[in-house]
């Protein structure tokens, strides 16, 4: 478990998901270049290194995110959706 995550320690995560940088980024909705500025900082951000982990566990387990991250965001898509019609 880390207590931070540096951007090398994130790259190995990134290769134990199976996933590119692109996908990473594309799959939690930022842009890679968001991603690939955080080489120059000491530790990654909390919440990406949260996802990444579980990412890196979930294949790990042989269980593929992409559906569940698909049906999050649906979810969440409605749940934007019916807020704004309440308005």
């Amino acid at each position: 478990m880390y207590l931070s995550m540096t951007y090398s320690e994130f790259q190995i995560e990134l290769i134990n998901s199976g996933l590119s940088i692109k996908d990473f980024a594309s799959l939690i909705g930022m842009h890679p270049n968001t991603i690939t500025n955080y080489k120059s900082k000491e530790v990654l951000p909390l919440n990406l290194a949260i996802v990444i982990t579980l990412l890196a566990e979930l294949k790990t387990n042989g269980i593929d995110p992409q559906p569940i991250v698909a049906q999050v965001k649906r979810k969440h898509f409605l749940d934007i959706s019916e807020s704004k019609n309440q308005d």
